[in-house]
Formats: C-alpha cells, sequence, structure tokens
C-alpha cells in the first residue's frame, strides 16, 4: 500500500532556491560568530555564581562527593544531569566551578548556531542561514544565557538540532533521521523537564501533510510508540525527586487535612450546573448556544471519513462549548497548519455553522460571566484586576495562557522587539494559511512545531512568568521572521525588482535597531557594571538574567565577623558557597521557596546542609544569644528585617554594587543576655 493511499500525503521536499549571497553577507555573518565568541567567552569565570547558578553548583559538588547529586539530607537535584556530571570533570581537570558551568552553556551556544544555518538555509536558501546565524550570535539574549551556567541553552541546542533532524524525517521523507531524532528527544528530557515537549513532537510526523485525514496502522503504531517512550517523562518529576527521604521534609503542617487542596473541577461543574437549575432563563440561554451545535455536529459528521479533520472540528466546538476559546482557536490553527484541515473547509455553509455555534457560544458564556453571579463569584480575583470583567476574560481566553506565560514577559522586557516578533509571526502564519511558501516546506514545518509549542508553554505552569522558559523557541522565531521579512520586502516595490541585498539588510537592520542587539553592553561584558546589571533599565531579571555578588558577601564577613561570638545567618543561598563561616541560614516558612529549601521537617536547609530558621522568633531567640548577628539578607528580606527586627537595632553594614544583597548587623536588646 502506498503512503497515499494510506492516508499520508506529507510536505513534499524543499524546493531549490536560487540564491547566491553577497560576500558582504557572509564578511557580516563572520563577524558576528566572532563578536559572539567574544561576547560567550570573554572573563567567563570572573564573577560569582547567581542565585539559580549556585543550585546546580551545589549538586556538581555532591557528585564530586558521593558521585550522585544527592542532597545530605535526602533526595536527589537532577535537573541537567548531563551538565552536572560534565561540569564535575571540568573541575576534576582544574576548572572553577562558576567557570565549569558555564563554559558548558557558551560552547552549547555555539552549537546552536550550525543547526541554525542549516534550518535557515531549507527555509530561504543560504541568505536565510547566514541571517540565521548573523542575528542568533549577536544576539544579546543569546550571549547572556550563554553564559548563564543552567540548563536553557543546552537545551536549545538540543532542540534546534533535533528539529533539523525532524525536517529531514518529515519534508525529506529520510527515514534514517528517526534514530538521531529520538536520541536527541531523550537527551533533552534528561536535561530539562522542557524536554516532555520534544518527546511529545515525535508523535507529530504522521499528522503533518495528511490531507487524506487518517492515519495508516503503521502510523498509528509510530504514534503510540512516541507516546510510550513520552509516558516516562510524564511520570518522572525532578522537583518530587528532592523530597524523597526518610524524613518527611517539611512540618506536619504541611501534610495535614489544615493544607489548602485544588478544587476538584469536576465539583466546579455540578455547582454551576446546580445554578443553572435554579434559574431557567439563564438556563433556556445557555441551551440555545449548545442546541445550535447540532446543524454544525452534523455537518462535521460528514467528515467522517476523514476521521482526524472530524476529530479537530468536534475537539474545537467543545472547546467553544465549554468557554475555552483559546484552546479551540489553537486546535483550529494546529490543525491547518499541519494540513488536516484544509481553509476551503471552512469557506462553505457547514463552516459558517461552526463559526454561528462558536460565535452563540461566546456570547452566551460572556453574558452568563457579565450579568449574572450563576458562574463567576461577584468578588473574584484575578492578577489582571479585581473586576468582573477581567474574571470573565480570564475564563474565556485564559487556557492556554499565551498573555501571561509569553505575551506579557516578551513585551514586558523588550518591548518593541517582542510587538515585532509577535506580529510578525502572526502574519507568518496567516500568509502561510492563505498560500504556503513557494520556497520551501520547512518553513511551513516551523511554523506548526512554533505553534504547537507555544500552545505547550501557555499551558504550562511554571514558577514565574520568565522570557527564559520559551528561549529554545528563540532560533525558530528569528528563522520564521528572517525568512517572511525576505519574502515580503521584495513585493513592497512591485514596480520594479530590487537589488537582492536589499532585503536581507533590511532584516539585519531591523534587527540592529531593535532591543535585542547592544554591542556595548558585549563589549564590555566581564565588567562589573554589566555583569551586576548596574543602572539597567527594565525587567532585566525576566530576560537578561540579574546576577549579584554573595562571594563578596562571604569575603566582608571573613574580615568583619572575627569575635567567637558573632553569629551568622544567611538568608541568600548563594552566599555560603563562598563561605563555612555560617551558623544557621534563614528562608522564611511563608517564602514561596521555603518547600523547595526545608529539609528534614523543616530544621535544615536543603542546599548548604545548615541548620533552617523559618520563623521572626526563632531568629530573634538566637540573636538574643550572642553578642552580633551579622545577617546576609536580599532586598525584601532587607526591608522586613529593618521593620520587624527593630528591637535589635539592625543596621546595614554592607551591600553589594547592585544593591540586591546587604549583609545586616543586629545586636541583643537591653537585657536579653
Amino acid at each position: 500500500m502506498s503512503d497515499r493511499s494510506a492516508g499520508r500525503e506529507t510536505f513534499g521536499s524543499d524546493a531549490n532556491i536560487p540564491d547566491s549571497p553577497s560576500a558582504l553577507l557572509y564578511f557580516i555573518a563572520a563577524a558576528a560568530v566572532l563578536f559572539g565568541i567574544w561576547g560567550r567567552f570573554k572573563g567567563l569565570g570572573t564573577w560569582p555564581l547567581s542565585d539559580d547558578e549556585y543550585y546546580t553548583a551545589r549538586a556538581v559538588q555532591d557528585i564530586l562527593r558521593v558521585g550522585w547529586p544527592e542532597y545530605d539530607c535526602g533526595g536527589w537535584y537532577l535537573r541537567s544531569l548531563p551538565s552536572q556530571y560534565l561540569s564535575a570533570l571540568l573541575q576534576l581537570a582544574g576548572l572553577s566551578p562558576e567557570l565549569s558551568l558555564r563554559a558548558i552553556t557558551a560552547v552549547a551556544g555555539l552549537l546552536v548556531l550550525p543547526a541554525a544555518y542549516i534550518l535557515g538555509k531549507r527555509a530561504h536558501g543560504a541568505t536565510g542561514g547566514l541571517l540565521a546565524v548573523t542575528i542568533l550570535a549577536a544576539s544579546l539574549w543569546a550571549i547572556e544565557l550563554a553564559r548563564f551556567g543552567r540548563m536553557y541553552t543546552p537545551f536549545q541546542a538540543i532542540f534546534t538540532w533535533y528539529l533539523v533532524y525532524f525536517v529531514r524525517y518529515v519534508v525529506d521523507k529520510d527515514r534514517r533521521a528517526l534514530w538521531p531524532m529520538l536520541t536527541l528527544s531523550v537527551l533533552g528530557a534528561i536535561v530539562w523537564e522542557g524536554g516532555i515537549f520534544i518527546l511529545a513532537l515525535n508523535a507529530l510526523p504522521p499528522f503533518i501533510g495528511n490531507t487524506a485525514g487518517r492515519l495508516s496502522l503503521r502510523q498509528a503504531t509510530q504514534v503510540a510508540l512516541a507516546c510510550l517512550l513520552a509516558a516516562p517523562a510524564l511520570l518522572f518529576d525532578s522537583s518530587r525527586l528532592r523530597y524523597l527521604s526518610d524524613v518527611p521534609p517539611f512540618p506536619d503542617w504541611f501534610d495535614s487535612p489544615l493544607a489548602p487542596q485544588p478544587m476538584d473541577p469536576a465539583v466546579g461543574w455540578m455547582q454551576q450546573g446546580q445554578n443553572l437549575l435554579a434559574h431557567p432563563a439563564w438556563l433556556i440561554v445557555m441551551a440555545l448556544a449548545f442546541a445550535s451545535a447540532i446543524p454544525a455536529l452534523a455537518w462535521i459528521w460528514r467528515f467522517r471519513a476523514r476521521w482526524l479533520t472530524a476529530s479537530a472540528l468536534a475537539l474545537v466546538l467543545l472547546l467553544a462549548l465549554g468557554h475555552q476559546f483559546t484552546a479551540a482557536a489553537s486546535v483550529l490553527v494546529a490543525a491547518l497548519l499541519a494540513r488536516i484541515l484544509q481553509p476551503a473547509d471552512l469557506l462553505t455553509r457547514g463552516g459558517a455553522r461552526l463559526g454561528a455555534a462558536i460565535l452563540l457560544s461566546l456570547l452566551a458564556w460572556s453574558c452568563l460571566g457579565l450579568f449574572s453571579d450563576l458562574w463567576i463569584s461577584p468578588d473574584a480575583r484575578t492578577w489582571l484586576g479585581e473586576e468582573r470583567t477581567y474574571a470573565v476574560f480570564l475564563e474565556l481566553f485564559g487556557r492556554p495562557d499565551f498573555l501571561r506565560q509569553i505575551v506579557q514577559p516578551w513585551v514586558g522586557a523588550e518591548s518593541i522587539y517582542g510587538l515585532v516578533l509577535l506580529l510578525t509571526l502572526g502574519f507568518a502564519v496567516i500568509n502561510d494559511l492563505r498560500s504556503p511558501s513557494p520556497y520551501s516546506q520547512t518553513l511551513s514545518v516551523l511554523l506548526l512545531v512554533l505553534v504547537l509549542m507555544l500552545i505547550a508553554v501557555g499551558m504550562a505552569h511554571p514558577p514565574r512568568q520568565a522570557t527564559r522558559y520559551v528561549f529554545f523557541l528563540y532560533p525558530v522565531v528569528v528563522i520564521i521572521v528572517a525568512t517572511t521579512g525576505l519574502i515580503f520586502i521584495p513585493r513592497l516595490r512591485r514596480s520594479a525588482a530590487i537589488p537582492a541585498l536589499v532585503a536581507p539588510l533590511a532584516v539585519l537592520l531591523g534587527f540592529t535597531l531593535l532591543e535585542d542587539f547592544r554591542p556595548a553592553h558585549v563589549i564590555a561584558i566581564d565588567s562589573a557594571a554589566v555583569n551586576f546589571r548596574i543602572g539597567m533599565v527594565g525587567r532585566a531579571d525576566n530576560h537578561i538574567i540579574s546576577r549579584t555578588d554573595p562571594r563578596s558577601a562571604a569575603q566582608w564577613l571573613e574580615t568583619h565577623a572575627d569575635r567567637p561570638d558573632d553569629l551568622l545567618v544567611n538568608g541568600f543561598p548563594a552566599a555560603s558557597f563562598y563561605s563555612t563561616r555560617f551558623d544557621f541560614a534563614y528562608t522564611d516558612i511563608e517564602n514561596q521557596r521555603y518547600t523547595a529549601f526545608a529539609c528534614t521537617r523543616g530544621t535544615v536547609e536543603r542546599w548548604s546542609n545548615l541548620p533552617l530558621l523559618s520563623d521572626r522568633d526563632a531568629l530573634a531567640a538566637e540573636v538574643r544569644r550572642h553578642g552580633r548577628t551579622f545577617f546576609v539578607a536580599d532586598r525584601p528580606q532587607e526591608a522586613q528585617l529593618l521593620a520587624e527586627m527593630s528591637r535589635f537595632q539592625p543596621t546595614i553594614v554592607w551591600r553589594s554594587l547592585d544593591r540586591g544583597i546587604s549583609v545586616i548587623r543586629m545586636a541583643p536588646d537591653d537585657g536579653a543576655r
């Protein structure tokens, strides 16, 4: 049976793109690579560990101590395990802890470039490849994260190379690419929890270009095997493995019925149903909206021979009826990009029925939320605000949470650049749905992968909103945006052809005028002012990783805390990496990081193995027992200590250059000793 008869009409091979880049483009790309190497390696090991780097550095110390990244109090830190062992080997070879971590990420940042060139070349010839390399090599964001000793850049390198083989497998139908795909996907899952996204992509090829709308037995088997490969990653949660120990890590309160429990969604739906039954008018409104789905379902049933198409349309309708309109739109766009669904299918009378059902559902749910208390609580509060309108908006359009997980961090950190990228990506998707790229199918495949990955990110629940969580997608974004520019800039002048060099130079000019190209920053990247972000404007902590100086704090204590009865308390974890003199660690029990730091029923700090203080009363008791207390504090702790420990005469005796860390001296109140 042929692939076509089995229902597989994958994209054909890329067209040969007549492309002979100017020598100027090669020169610019070479200069950008040299500039990028300079930025990634200059003074790489000079400055101390950042807060997040400290956690990996401690795990490497545990490997050097016992052979595994195992805490003294039990549990394991398995995030970026390959990097941990490579760092341990580099330390055995004589590198410092700082350099051993960052050298791995800096090299990984360079490994991204050849993969980006291959993908860019396939998307729009050698010019596209050179533009991708130039932009990524000189990108401030890429350079800074390549100097950050964590998993983000290694994972980006793995993901970008995975896409090289993914495109070969899907577009070229090269079965030899399957094993590199599987290997890289497993490696990605070991490096970072986000690797589950790559494992899930292994199931995607049978769906791409499947205009017949069904799977053969062989394709269904491939999907099942890919899901089987991804299953262990769903069960493997490295954060939970931190807490495996003989003694429970937290106080009894966390295991008691008093601890807050998430609400069962089924209970919420039952309550909403009971509310509607008690109000016939609103019940009729919602019933009419649901009844409008019947003609749409009848139309969807006509696609039963193309059951993939029918399933996608049914899922879109079901999500809309369940007031998940962003999710419904995401499924619709993904199905269109995969060619499971054709735009022509929607431009019919049946497609209009589907659109009408979705619109009526939107109106019914909006009215129910805005003009009654049956669905949304009148005192509902959201991160957008406390008005009912915000609560209704988030219920209708908050899943996947593109706004908070993607748009808000990007536009907040890089306002103009973020907007340009988002608008260009939206334009690229619309254009691909209207008329697929005449140059190559790689661009269409990359667009589909990007949309699916953004959906996955929007469905995730990271501990905070930061651009680093989508950093692995940046090479794909650059390739798509650069290719879109190369395609459409020549169309701006229809009367006459423009020189071939104009479009790529215009793309590069646009990049240099935006926020991700800051040569002055990179040239002085190993200076104290740049490293500690002194004077940097904007949300540096969410985009350009913030850094501070725990080593200088430890050195100051070595010189000034010299009395036998001095008490040293550490409230900034990384400071304990540079000093063994601390008597206690401090993390308030109300701090969101408490569960990550507490060990042995809250008596030990997990990373440093120091005795743990977790409230002001315990800290005050220790201050009273000593002559002087020196507390290493971050900014929030500094303000709280000065306000709440005033009876101990708290005085700031040292601050880091960036003012992110301070040393506060306290003395026992009169009559305490």
